[in-house]
């Protein structure tokens, strides 16, 4: 019995070694990876799932923190990114580190860092900003709070460039960590591995901004929400109520003998509210663009930016920061924000591609500013719904310290 439970144990090592490079130029070299378990390389399934969902790389910097054989900033360099800066600090794992580098000829793309995530930052923030940092972290440091703060001070120090996304490895069983300065934008489980998706929603101050944001009036009756199907039976049953009330007091005023007043009015608009057809938020087109929201293009960068402008409670320089409360309302009307997309999708099945939407959000938590910038999707239907289901709202959590603003990068590609 010990010398099965030897024997299985070892071809167990001996297949857990085997890691190779997915796709690429470098597609099908073996990795080499220290022996026991102390490293816990990516699984291939996992890395797989990681970069279908990463999209193209082409020419992106990229940061491998906790890198251990570099499995993850090697499959990126073999997709197109243009370089990699890779942080390890255990023995072992460096040492294997270095041979598969030295092996796969990655030495001018790559810069080895053999130190620890904290006692690295100078010479991280030494390189220019990273358009996509991984960390697959020991998983009881994102459970005990170590990794996250960690990652948390480097990220605030301008590690990640704007827009850039962070994607982040733990145990299935524990939840995604905050990161106060992004924004969590999906979470997936791959058996006990999780891979949380965090985006730069980049909150600065103005005066960095490349495109500054326009302040937006307040709502229009053509921004409000449809009613329900709830709403329209109430006013049926109102109706309803009033026509029987009306024709009660004609009968008594019939009945003791003076003429009946004219109802023509009174009817007429009764029954045009009953027969007022039901409209829910799906079948709701979205608000048509005013002269103010058309897009129009920006003569210092030629793209397209669609908003409107009005005075605003904030107005002027904002230095306030937004709490993990605020991130998330924010994510999720940027996830409601899709219906706007699959709707025009009706009528152009090929639409797809990215946008920013940028917000400004006063101390009161409204959001007094919303634009489109950076848009290749080309649809002025679309951008003109997602502004509008964020400009004039009020969001369930304020900023601290003022009003803030905030960056949201948007992907939109067709399901198939």
């Amino acid at each position: 019995m010990n010398v099965a439970h030897f024997l299985l144990r070892s071809v167990a090592k001996e297949y857990h070694r085997v890691v190779r490079i997915i796709s690429g130029h470098l597609r099908g070299r073996r990795l080499v990876v220290p022996r026991g378990t102390q490293t816990r390389p990516t699984s291939d399934r996992v890395r797989e799932a990681l970069f279908s969902m990463l999209g193209p790389l082409d020419s992106l910097r990229v940061a491998d923190l906790y890198a251990g054989t570099g499995a993850v900033g090697i499959e990126a360099l073999s997709r197109g990114a243009a370089h990699a800066v890779f942080v390890e600090s255990a023995p072992a794992a460096l040492t294997k580190l270095r041979q598969n580098l030295a092996l796969l000829q990655l030495s001018e793309v790559t810069t080895l860092v053999p130190r620890t995530l904290e006692t690295s930052v100078p010479t991280l923030l030494a390189q220019q900003p990273f358009d996509l940092v991984w960390a697959d972290p020991p998983y009881h440091q994102v459970r005990e709070g170590q990794a996250p703060r960690a990652l948390a001070r480097l990220l605030g120090s301008g590690l990640l460039g704007i827009p850039g996304r962070l994607v982040l490895e733990h145990a299935t069983v524990d939840a995604a960590p905050v990161l106060s300065s992004l924004l969590l934008a999906e979470t997936r489980s791959f058996g006990d591995t999780a891979l949380s998706f965090y985006v730069n929603h980049a909150v600065v101050l103005p005066t960095t901004m490349n495109n500054p944001i326009p302040s937006m009036p307040p709502p229009t009756d053509a921004d409000a929400v449809p009613p329900s199907s709830g709403a329209t039976t109430q006013y049926v049953v109102l109706a309803a109520g009033l026509v029987l009330a009306m024709g009660g007091l004609l009968l008594w005023k019939f009945m003791a003998g003076s003429s009946p007043p004219s109802s023509s009015t009174p009817a007429l608009a009764i029954s045009a509210m009953a027969a007022s057809p039901k409209r829910t938020l799906e079948d709701a087109p979205p608000p048509p663009p005013t002269d103010e929201e058309a897009p129009a293009a920006v003569a210092d960068s030629g793209k397209k930016k669609v908003g409107s402008t009005a005075p605003s409670t904030c107005g002027g320089p904002c230095s306030g920061t937004a709490p993990s409360g605020l991130q998330s309302d924010v994510q999720g009307r940027a996830g409601r924000a899709r219906g706007c997309y699959e709707r025009a999708m009706r009528q152009n099945g090929d639409l797809q591609g990215s946008m920013t939407v940028s917000l400004r959000i006063d101390p009161s938590g409204v959001v007094c500013s919303a634009s489109v910038a950076d848009d290749s999707v080309g649809s002025p239907e679309v951008s003109s719904c997602i502004v509008g289901m964020f400009r004039g709202q009020k969001l369930s959590a304020a900023p601290t310290g003022g009003c803030v603003d905030m960056r949201v990068p948007m992907r939109f590609q067709a399901k198939r």
